[in-house]
Formats: C-alpha cells, structure tokens, sequence
C-alpha cells in the first residue's frame, strides 16, 4: 500500500569517474515544509571538467513516486544559484572560479524527473597542491553553502608497468592459475583506492571484414589507507587471484556463431582515488548488514547535505599479458569454448590467421 503521509524523501546517487561508487539515501519524516539543498561536488585533478550538481529534497502529501515525477519537487529553477570555488594555498587566495550554469550533461531517463536538471561546470584545471573552498549562494533566499576539500594527489604505479615486456601473468607455464600483486605508491590526500582492469578483445565476424572493439572490466580490490596523516609515498599492493580474470571474461563473454574468433589486445589498469571525506561518505553509504538499519547522516557542507570532496584517477594503458596467460584462454573452463586465438598457437589453441 502506498504511504500517503506527508514526507521528504532525500535520494543522491553519485558516480565516480567509472562507476566509482554509487549510493542512495532515503529519510522520510512528518514535518512542515524545510528547503534542504543537496550538494554533490567531486573535485578531479585528471579531468578536464568539473561539475557540481545542486538538486533539494521534496516533500509532499502523496506518495514518493508520484512526487519524484514532479521536476519542481526535486531541482531548482534556473538561475537560482550563484557557484564560486576559491583557491586557495598556504592561506592565500589565489583566485576565485565561478561555475557556469548548463545542462549539457543530460539526466538518463529513469525514476526521477529529468527537466531542470542542472550542472555547475568549470574548465579551470584542479592543482593537487591547493584547497579548494565552494560557495554557493541561493540569489532568493540568500541562504549560503559552504564547504572545503583538499585534493587527492597522482600514485606512482610500479607494477605492472606499460613500458617493460609483457609482465601479467595470470597463470604459469603448466597450465595453472596464479596470484598476481599490483603494486603502487599512494598519492597526499588519498584514503582509499579502488582498482579495476580493463581487458580489451576484438571480435571478428563469421561474415565480412569489420572487427567490433569490446572490454571486459574487472574489479581487482579495493585498499584504504589506516595513516592518520595521508601525506602518500605509501608502498600498497593487492593480491588477485589469476582463476578470477578467467571466470569474469567468462561470465560477460558469450559464445556467440556469428563471431569467428576473438583476438586478445592488451590491457588498461585503473586506480581511483578517494580523499577523507568522500571515503566516509561511501562507508555509510554501504547497505547494512547487521540487524540495526539506520545510518547515522553525514555530510562535510553546512546549510546542505551531500558531499564536497576530490578524487582521482590513474590510467596505465596499454599493459600486456604474458605468453602463458594468453595460451590459458584456451584451457581455463570458463573461456575455452569463446574462440579466443593465440598469436603463437599450439596443437590445443586457435591460430589467429
């Protein structure tokens, strides 16, 4: 039965870089009318772009689904704020960016209402060495957000590297899977890391001569950092076990008759970077699993929920796998059967040509 009381309804889902973490909050109480702003503002070194989304909770006497159609229940109108970030660096201000108002990224369709989604953009570039204080200014009501972040510095991967011979090695020379252990150095600022590879393939048709890109992401793990200071130059790694490359290649791959073989290319390796407060935000973010389901609130901005944080994203392409772990596409039971070919065959693998 729908729940028809009044209610505010609070829901943010943030993506980071690639699927970096996704969360969801819901809080609904019987209270008269309160406009809470919320903030979403991840600062990255590597991107090119920055965006801040400012949307509100909504309240009403229906239920939350008709009121999340509503677009007035869930953004501003236009022109409704004005976004400035301060640099700032050993106490000095060294100059004030403000976010232009677009709705070039546009919302995918889905639950909530897409109209009047707003985005707060800049192209100044993001120094790892600054901090960063946002200020936002609702031109109608004058209520000011506040908030400050440090930035999430660049780690220094060491294994694997681009530049040396093929080096990843998921299993051996008797035909067995094997742990490998990615290496890295942590940058300031950073708190928790999160790892992904990407594993590039090609198909190649049964008929005609267009051969279709595709990848495979594969989570590795995800580290965090105990230091009470994060001034980097950490030495981190994470064990993988080589059996689960395979069985997740096996899982997003499917036989499929109209491909007639699948050449292996190399692949890219991803680490991403989370500062202090974007890691708490995602510990209480994560589903409960004890008995007890409220979640204490968190937020580092005054006057508005959400969060004002950095992150960052390391990319090492170009990474290639040893002549081993090429031939087990051929053995391993989760990818014999896929028509994966080895450039250097044997009796048991599929030649390329």
């Amino acid at each position: 039965m729908l729940n028809y009381t009044k209610k505010i309804v609070y829901t943010a889902i943030v993506s980071v870089s690639i699927l970096f973490f996704a969360c969801s909050t819901d809080l609904s109480l019987n209270a008269p009318y309160k406009d809470v702003t919320v903030v979403f503002g991840l600062l990255n070194p590597a991107d090119s772009v920055q965006y801040i989304r400012i949307n509100k909770a909504f309240l009403g006497e229906m239920s939350a689904d008709e009121i999340s159609k509503n677009p007035d229940s869930i953004h501003y109108a236009p022109g409704t704020f004005q976004v400035i970030v301060e640099e700032w660096h050993n106490k000095n201000l060294l100059q004030v960016i403000t976010l232009l108002e677009t709705q070039e990224k546009i919302k995918e369709e889905g639950y909530f209402a897409t109209s009047n989604y707003t985005l707060f953009k800049t192209n100044t570039p993001i120094n790892p060495d600054y901090t960063y204080k946002l200020k936002i200014t609702n031109s109608k009501s004058k209520k000011e957000i506040t908030s400050e972040t440090l930035i999430c510095g660049y780690c220094q991967v060491s294994k694997p590297s681009p530049i040396s011979s093929p080096n990843v090695a998921f299993s051996n020379n008797f035909q067995e899977y094997q742990e490998y252990i990615f290496k890295w150095t942590s940058a300031p600022n950073v708190r928790r890391y999160q790892l992904y590879l990407d594993f590039n393939y090609r198909d190649i048709p049964v008929s005609g001569t267009d051969t279709i890109a595709r990848k495979v992401r594969i989570y590795i793990g995800e580290e965090k950092i105990s230091d009470t200071k994060l001034s980097g130059g950490k030495s981190l790694e994470k064990v993988f076990n080589g059996e689960s490359f395979y069985k997740k290649i096996g899982e997003t791959v499917k036989f499929d008759p109209n491909v007639k073989l699948r050449e292996l290319g190399n692949c890219d390796f991803m680490i991403y970077g989370a500062a202090e407060e974007l890691s708490i935000y995602m510990d209480i973010s994560k589903p409960s699993n004890t008995i007890n389901q409220e979640k204490p609130d968190y937020t580092n901005l005054t006057n508005a929920a959400g969060i004002f944080s950095s992150r960052n994203t390391t990319i090492k392409q170009g990474i290639k796998l040893n002549q081993y772990t090429i031939k087990m596409f051929g053995f391993s039971q989760y990818t014999n059967n896929l028509n994966f070919c080895d450039p250097e065959p044997n009796p048991q693998t599929i030649p390329c040509n």
